[in-house]
């Protein structure tokens, strides 16, 4: 009889089966639960194991049985928590009303965002059901399965290698030519072949151990296919070495097909068939383990650790104790964990959650940028965005509402202290304006600087100065000549006295007029260009511009040398004046406004600083660093460049404004010095500073 008020029990579903397990980590017993309609399998402890023996729709009768064959002591909020279990995975019969309205509920949880993030991280397509044919064909494959194959497998492979070591160089040379076209189609069509056989090792290793294979099928991990065998059935094996047998098949199926290509090699002549070999012995083989092996994704290898420690669902039960660990280290919570484990068990599987986190993190940005670079710019933004809301933004806003939810549980101890006083400075260091300076990569070099060369072709007659030399304003420093505006300069001379001799010589009638003037415009012509010559040889004569040393000087610049026109001779620097040229970044350019002067510091510690004048801040972004590319990052520079090999210049990642800083009276440097342009701008918050690198990266890339 039930008590006043009491909710009777809904029925239990006949068709489900009840499988011994493996006792938990205190020994105490544990029963698996099979559900075979739909394929799912739930591990029960000892005390749902007993609400399942005793079950009926009395809840004070299951209660008092358990209390009365047991020494467990249950209360009635265990028996409604292990009531809701059933019911929300439909382990029970449930009226039409109860059902519908579970079923609304469940449809009203799963937000289409978290649909299709789901769907984007991972969907299953199923192809066939195998069990009969594989049942058909185990006991032609059991010889295969056998330890003493293995054992031979093992001599194979060591055979194989000493037998590869003898020819290494040929063996070696396959790995490049994977590289080409038809090594990559070979390879490529190899390892598809190898990974269903990879799927068949898990099935025929189930069957081997009398459970059924329901399905096969492919899984589209990021749209990527995978095929996928499902061996769910394998929690109904109580031996835990078996469940890790048949969760490791595939790669020990991959390990024996890779002996035996190994050894095949050797005896095969150049050929298609010894490409695939090859990639079967090397590079299928490593594929699958450095992808399989790993816990942290749910391939082979999560299953195995799962195995293991015996603890199914282990990604949601070690994320869950991780929560656990961080709410009491964070805010001290006295709590109970999720579950009750073993301090050395608890401990690994919260360093496993942390782990997986981490890597899922790298993993879904790295695709994320994988995108963004190969296939299209917005979407790869996209990704960006929806993974930083799915990863981080929702786990955060759900630990947010779970501390509002658990307010009354918290108290101002040690703990709770910590995580305020931390939170402050860092919430502190984002939000204050704090960051008033601004720092521009710059190059500083003399005011006065000028390249000294040679306008045509011309023969050195005489050098005056060598590298190093201090010069004055006018003092002369080469000395060409040019036998070609000389031989020219003479033909023009003699032509032109020709030309006045026949305007002396003409008669004044009207016919002489008009030819007179014809005789008079060419001599107008002869002299400009005797005017030009002589200006051309007055710039072979080279003088100094202005009073400073002499750099470059080559040393096979000798008399007698022809030097072509545009050489380089000399470089002269002034003695006095400094300028540096800045680069300042578009987002610091808007708190740069109204400055005045900045200070110059050099990479070169022994140099002193300088504080310089702003003469000029170009209005347009530059569009290369041609001028002055040791300051990008492929030439060691701090900025971020790329080299465009059409142009032949350094390309800038971000947009940056040149500005002119100079000092008229400071002492000018020998050679160019690299270093930076320290400003005081408008302060500005680290958050301000990061959101506006965000936006500006947003708008730039979305529309490239």
């Amino acid at each position: 009889m039930m008590g006043d008020g009491q909710i009777p029990l809904p029925p239990l579903r006949q068709e489900l089966r009840l499988h011994p397990a493996p006792d938990d980590v205190y020994g105490a017993p544990r029963r698996t639960l099979e559900d075979p309609i739909r394929g799912r399998f739930y591990q029960l402890g000892w005390l749902e194991t007993e609400f399942l023996a005793n079950w009926s729709d009395s809840p004070e009768k299951v209660l008092r049985d358990v209390r009365n064959t047991t020494t467990l002591r249950p209360d009635e909020a265990a028996l409604t928590s292990f009531s809701r279990f059933l019911s929300q995975n439909h382990l029970v019969h449930l009226d039409v009303t109860t059902l519908e309205h579970q079923l609304a509920q469940q449809q009203r949880q799963e937000h289409w965002f978290f649909w299709l993030m789901k769907r984007h991280l991972a969907f299953r397509i199923p192809l066939c059901q195998p069990d009969p044919w594989l049942s058909r064909c185990l006991p032609l494959l059991l010889p295969l399965m056998s330890r003493a194959f293995v054992i031979l497998s093992l001599i194979a492979a060591l055979l194989g290698l000493w037998l590869a070591s003898r020819q290494w160089e040929h063996f070696t040379h396959g790995f490049s030519y994977l590289f080409s076209v038809q090594g990559a189609v070979i390879s490529v069509v190899t390892i598809i072949g190898v990974k269903a056989v990879h799927e068949l090792g898990h099935a025929f290793t189930c069957k081997k151990y009398q459970v059924p294979v329901s399905t096969m099928g492919m899984t589209f991990i990021l749209f990527w296919p995978v095929l996928y065998t499902d061996v769910t059935g394998a929690w109904r094996i109580k031996e835990k070495h078996r469940r890790i047998m048949i969760s490791a098949a595939g790669m020990l199926t991959e390990a024996l097909i890779a002996a035996w290509a190994l050894l095949w090699w050797n005896f095969v002549d150049d050929s298609i068939l010894r490409s695939v070999l090859f990639t079967l012995a090397t590079t299928s083989l490593f594929l699958s383990l450095s992808v399989n092996l790993s816990p942290l994704m749910r391939f082979d290898g999560y299953f195995i650790f799962s195995d293991w420690l015996d603890m199914p669902n282990l990604q949601s039960r070690a994320f869950a104790m991780a929560r656990w660990a961080i709410r009491k280290a964070l805010f001290g919570w006295q709590i109970k964990p999720p579950e009750s484990l073993p301090l050395s068990r608890q401990r690994t599987v919260i360093v496993y959650a942390f782990a997986t986190w981490i890597y899922r993190c790298m993993l879904y940005f790295g695709i994320a940028l994988a995108v963004y670079h190969l296939v299209f710019k917005a979407l790869g933004l996209l990704l960006f965005l929806a993974e930083i809301v799915y990863l981080l933004g929702i786990p955060l806003a759900k630990e947010i509402h779970n501390l509002i939810k658990n307010r009354d549980k918290l108290t101002m101890n040690g703990n709770m202290w910590r995580t305020l006083g931390v939170s402050g400075v860092l919430i502190t260091a984002l939000l204050v304006p704090w960051h008033h300076t601004i720092s521009a990569p710059a190059v500083l070099m003399a005011e006065k600087q000028q390249q000294l060369f040679v306008k045509q072709s011309a023969r050195l007659v005489k050098r005056a100065v060598v590298s190093g030399t201090v010069v004055s304003q006018g003092q002369l420093l080469f000395q060409f000549t040019s036998p070609e505006l000389d031989q020219k300069i003479q033909t023009l001379d003699i032509r032109r006295i020709s030309l006045e001799k026949q305007i002396r010589s003409y008669p004044f009638d009207r016919q002489a007029s008009a030819d007179l003037t014809v005789i008079r415009d060419e001599l107008l012509s002869v002299k400009a260009q005797i005017k030009q010559c002589t200006r051309l040889i007055q710039q072979l004569t080279i003088r100094a511009p202005f009073s400073g040393h002499i750099a470059g000087v080559p040393e096979t610049l000798t008399a007698g040398s022809l030097i072509p026109a545009g050489e380089v001779l000399a470089t002269l620097t002034g003695d006095k004046g400094v300028r540096a040229q800045a680069y300042i970044s578009e987002h610091d350019l808007s708190r740069v406004r109204g400055m005045r002067q900045g200070v110059f510091i050099a990479d070169e510690i022994q140099t002193s600083v300088m504080t310089l004048s702003l003469e000029r801040l170009a209005q347009g972004g530059v569009s290369d660093l041609r001028a002055h590319p040791g300051l990008s990052s492929p030439y060691g520079g701090p900025v971020a460049a790329h080299i465009d090999h059409r142009k032949q210049a350094p390309i800038p990642q971000q947009a940056l404004y040149a500005a002119s800083f100079t000092d008229p009276e400071a002492a000018a440097p020998k050679t160019q010095l690299r270093g930076e342009v320290v400003i005081e701008g408008q302060a500005q918050s680290l958050f301000s500073r990061m959101w506006n690198a965000l936006v500006s990266v947003v708008i730039r890339e979305s529309v490239m």
